[in-house]
C-alpha cells in the first residue's frame, strides 16, 4: 500500500522489484490530490499495470470524512490535510481502504502524507486486525 502515492513512481518501482524477484503483487495506491491521481494513473496505464495497482482518491485520516486540503502548485508533493486548504477531499482511514479493496492481508506500506502520517497510523494500528498489520513500514516524517 502506498499512501500518499504521488505519480506512482514508489509503487511502480516496488511492482518492477516483485516481477524481477518472481513475486506477484498487488497494490494500493492513494492519492488525494487530482490532478497527481490523473498522473499516478497515466502512469500505472503507460507501464501496463493497471490490473496489478487499485488507485483510491483518498487523504488518509484518523476517521472517514470530507476533509479540507492544501494543493501546492510549485510542489504538488507537499499538499497537504490542511483546514485552510481550498479543496474538499474525502478523508478515510487506513483501514476503510484496505477493507473497501477486499484486502486482507498487508505485507508492505509507505506513507508519505505530509505530516498525518501519525494520526493515520495510530488509528490504523489501534483499529486494524493482525492480519493486516505490515511487516514493513516506511514513514517518511520530514517536512516543511
Amino acid at each position: 500500500m502506498d499512501v500518499g502515492a504521488n505519480a506512482g513512481l514508489y509503487t511502480l518501482f516496488v511492482r518492477a522489484c516483485a516481477a524481477d524477484a518472481g513475486i506477484g503483487l498487488r497494490a494500493i495506491a492513494v492519492d488525494a490530490d487530482p490532478e497527481m491521481r490523473a498522473r499516478l494513473a497515466f502512469n500505472a496505464a503507460a507501464s501496463g499495470a493497471t490490473d496489478d495497482i487499485l488507485v483510491l482518491p483518498y487523504a488518509a485520516a484518523g476517521e472517514d470524512g470530507p476533509l479540507r486540503f492544501a494543493v501546492n502548485v510549485a510542489s504538488r508533493g507537499l499538499s497537504h490535510v490542511d483546514p485552510a486548504g481550498g479543496l474538499t477531499v474525502e478523508g478515510r482511514t487506513i483501514l476503510s481502504m484496505l477493507t473497501e479493496a477486499g484486502v486482507t492481508r498487508l505485507d508492505a506500506m509507505k506513507i508519505d502524507i505530509e505530516g498525518h502520517e501519525f494520526p493515520a497510523l495510530e488509528v490504523f494500528l489501534r483499529d486494524a486486525p493482525r492480519a493486516l498489520r505490515p511487516r514493513l513500514v516506511i514513514c517518511e516524517t520530514s517536512h516543511e
